[in-house]
């Protein structure tokens, strides 16, 4: 199946999620990430600012910041991200594609970044993370060193092989309402 296919059917499955249905399920995946190793160990963490039916990470964030937990969102510069530090939500505005992202603030250096969580439109057995097609975050995670890449999903969203593509960057873990997987 292409790429296109798997999008087109899993976000038609994922745009069918009421609203309440996103709240309890995203609530039972920021629960199996919250008590993971690899946020327990991170001091720097990206989230992201979720959109449409994604799992959302409000949860996290909250919980990072009573944590004392650095926290950075990612920032769209042409065609790739950029990550900046935030201290509370009211620090993000709508971008040209309708995510929240910061206003101000200089980037953080991958190397300086621990964790790194991700939304997608699906995930497989290896860690392939499909996205929405615009490979913003391959092109910023291009670099060999960089921090644990956990992605977040419904479990209906992991599935057993992605096409993949050279430029693919792999996620560590998948985190879903079910399970974390690692790869």
């Amino acid at each position: 199946m292409s790429k296109n296919a798997i999008r087109k059917r899993i976000l038609s499955r994922r745009d069918a999620l009421s609203p309440s249905e996103v709240t309890l399920l995203s609530r039972d995946v920021a629960g199996h990430f919250l008590s993971s190793d690899p946020y327990a160990a991170a001091a720097t963490l990206v989230l992201y600012s979720s959109i449409r039916s994604e799992v959302a990470t409000f949860e996290i964030f909250a919980a990072a910041v009573k944590a004392g937990k650095r926290i950075l969102y990612p920032r769209t510069v042409g065609t790739t991200l950029e990550f900046v530090a935030i201290e509370s939500l009211e620090a993000l505005t709508a971008s040209r594609f309708g995510i929240f992202e910061p206003r101000a603030g200089a980037p953080i250096p991958l190397a300086e970044i621990d964790l790194l969580v991700l939304p997608g439109v699906a995930f497989d057995a290896q860690g392939i993370r499909l996205g929405y097609g615009l490979g913003c975050y391959d092109r910023a995670l291009a670099a060999r060193l960089r921090p644990t890449l956990i992605g977040l999903a419904y479990d209906f969203q992991v599935v057993s092989a992605l096409p993949r593509e050279v430029y693919d960057v792999p996620v560590d873990f998948v985190v879903t309402e079910r399970r974390i997987l690692s790869m």
